[in-house]
């Protein structure tokens, strides 16, 4: 990923969600927090802090019953 930035990336936070389920979770995800945040392809406009809170709000609405 950081090649295609030229601004330093840092981990902040993840979830696991399974090798068989990546591709729903990541559409899901890109639903749920990129609608009013995409810049421009997989890039997003959010800070750190609020990306980690939804990211965890996405595991207890999508991965809390798995």
């Amino acid at each position: 990923m950081q090649t295609a930035s030229s601004d330093p990336l840092f981990l902040i936070e993840s979830v696991d969600v399974g090798s068989a389920d990546v591709r729903e979770m990541e559409r899901l995800l890109h639903r749920e927090i990129g609608l009013h945040r995409r810049t421009r392809g997989e890039w997003f406009s959010i800070s750190g802090e609020a990306g980690a809170l939804l990211l965890q709000w996405f595991a207890i609405h999508y991965l809390s019953d798995r």
